[in-house]
């Protein structure tokens, strides 16, 4: 029995030793106790990669946060006042614009929508006054290869 517990334990380590293991690194900092840039990495079989990066405001209010792939910004990235309200969010795919992207005014209404492709506005994008209402579009035509 204690042969099999122990033979257990040691299975468990050496699984979770293999895993990747998730860290974080503050590269920037205000001060000393401030963080400015925290970027959380990965280590796989020896290799390092960044994942994450999370920036800050001095009032230790988050600034913006973002998945990284590659070094390069990927996935939804979310920037926020230093109130704390949101302020915009874009998709990116290997550090180029390519998705989504909204802005939203200090009141918290949207300020802009549109698109992007492969870091070309794309498609109709809309423009909201500070109460949420349209005053304005612009079409900046369809994808590249698909008119």
């Amino acid at each position: 029995m204690k042969l099999r517990i122990s033979t257990t334990l040691m299975m468990m380590v050496v699984i979770m030793a293999c895993r990747p293991q998730n860290r974080q690194l503050i590269t920037e900092r205000y001060d000393e106790k401030t963080p400015k840039v925290v970027k959380e990495f990965q280590i796989d079989k020896g290799d390092t990669s960044f994942t994450r990066e999370i920036q800050y405001y001095p009032n230790g209010q988050k600034h913006l946060e973002g998945a990284l792939a590659e070094g390069k910004r990927d996935s939804t990235w979310t920037t926020w006042r230093e109130d704390g309200k949101l302020w915009s969010q874009a998709t990116y795919r290997k550090g180029v614009e390519h998705g989504v992207s909204v802005a939203y005014h200090p009141t918290g209404a949207k300020y802009y929508e549109g698109r992007f492709f492969k870091g070309q506005r794309v498609g109709i994008w809309r423009f909201y006054d500070e109460t949420g209402k349209e005053v304005n579009s612009q079409d900046f035509g369809r994808v590249p290869g698909q008119e």
